[in-house]
């Protein structure tokens, strides 16, 4: 079965919104333009990857008030600036650490260069990009997307600040949209929570 594109997904999303949770459904950006997408790329250094490109091109984030769209346990949708604010955050912190050289990231070992030699650790990676902003609505948790070339291209990450970035059952954000969509739709658990719609708020229970 072929996963819906993007953009599909979204429009699921907002469907069920509109109808279920219009409270929770008007906190939703509206799309960012291609000329910001490609001054926050420039801004980052990094190639958004199409999927990214896509959500973006759908909803820039959410506005981050109560009773705003959240996945689950990740958080709310990051808008263009929460992403580059992220980035730049959990970038600087890396800087600051000093890691031995031994160091190896064991959730990403797969990604090794032409020799086959694992690559070395970062804290945070500079093709990384913080997508969701965690139940604090801050950069110390929620779900990344690898930008990076490499086995690990455009898989979709859970970031905790109390441990090691891992990645998770998504292979790309286009997964991870379709699931939502798809837990709302048939009441379905999205990663372990089930979504519901409570005066016009979407809510999550376990």
């Amino acid at each position: 079965m072929n996963t819906p594109a993007v953009a599909d997904s979204w429009a699921r999303i907002d469907a069920w919104l509109a109808r279920h949770t219009p409270v929770s459904h008007a906190q939703l950006r509206p799309p960012a333009s291609v000329s910001e997408i490609e001054a926050a790329e420039r801004t980052l250094g990094v190639t958004f990857h199409a999927d990214l490109v896509a959500s973006l091109r759908c909803h820039d984030g959410v506005e981050l008030k109560d009773r705003a769209v959240e996945l689950a346990y990740y958080g709310p949708p990051s808008s263009l600036t929460a992403i580059i604010e992220s980035t730049r955050f959990l970038r600087g912190v890396g800087a600051d650490l000093d890691l031995p050289d031994d160091t190896f990231d064991e959730h990403d070992e797969a990604d090794k260069d032409d020799e086959g030699n694992a690559e070395l650790l970062a804290y945070w990676r500079h093709e990384w990009l913080l997508i969701t902003l965690g139940i604090g609505w801050q950069s110390s948790d929620g779900l990344f997307l690898s930008c990076r070339p490499g086995r690990n291209f455009v898989r979709v990450g859970r970031y905790f600040d109390e441990d090691s970035p891992s990645f998770t059952e998504w292979p790309s954000l286009r997964h991870a949209l379709a699931d939502f969509a798809e837990a709302l739709e048939r009441g379905r658990r999205f990663d372990s929570r089930i979504p519901s719609a409570v005066d016009g708020v979407l809510t999550w229970g376990d």
